[in-house]
């Protein structure tokens, strides 16, 4: 079942109201047709290791530690798990 949507489009009044609020804004600037042209997209560099989401379930000692070591906590818990699959893989 194909369901249509319509779309609703501004009035020239409320153009206009959108627009005053733009330009009362003074944490907005209109770009000129040439600054606009200018413009490149954002690239995020893509990180050499793909991160993934993953549940599981451990000791609230061990986790509190990891949360408790400020905002790095990831990158620590990270590191942990690789030294653990490099030894791993040494033994």
């Amino acid at each position: 079942m194909s369901k249509t949507h319509q779309f609703y489009h501004n009035t020239p009044e409320e153009d206009a109201a959108i627009q005053r609020g733009i330009d009362l804004d003074p944490d907005t600037c209109v770009l000129s047709d040439e600054e606009f042209a200018e413009l490149r997209p954002f690239v995020h560099h893509s990180n050499p290791h793909p991160l993934g989401r993953i549940s599981c379930f451990g000791d609230l000692d061990v986790i509190e530690r990891y949360f408790g070591s400020g905002a790095d906590w990831q990158r620590h818990l990270r590191n942990a798990l690789l030294e653990e699959q490099r030894m791993q893989h040494a033994a």
